[in-house]
């Protein structure tokens, strides 16, 4: 039985083990490790081929213009009431992200056709 726990590390790729099925000499049952596809969701086998990615977005922004303005001390007044008016969490969640997991041959591709830089043949 899959605790909450569990079942949100295998949502996000991480492996787990499934029920012991296969026989280890002398009759013991020996757990097979799992894998799931963070894309699909699909269970693959640690033997299956995967991919493991890891991904970090990191937000960029021009805060003041490049144009010195006439009055610095304005300029910068201002762009301290809006930070210090902004959402620290939120601020944050858009300057960087970060997630990393598994993928199946299939979500692979359709991962590199969504950032347009599929290579060609096999990798």
């Amino acid at each position: 039985m899959a605790t909450a726990v569990s079942a949100a590390w295998n949502a996000r790729g991480r492996e787990t083990i499934s029920p012991p099925h296969r026989p280890a000499g002398r009759g013991i049952l020996r757990p097979v490790p799992t894998l799931t596809c963070s894309g699909c969701g699909t269970d693959l086998p640690a033997t299956a081929l995967h991919y493991r990615f890891a991904l970090a977005l990191e937000g960029e922004q021009q805060a003041v213009d490049e144009a010195p303005a006439q009055d610095t001390r304005e300029t910068l007044a201002r762009l301290f009431a809006a930070l210090e008016a902004a959402d620290a969490a939120e601020l944050e969640a858009q300057v960087h992200f970060e997630a990393s997991g598994v993928l199946c041959p299939a979500c692979r591709r359709r991962l590199l056709d969504v950032v347009g830089r599929a290579p060609a043949g096999p990798h």
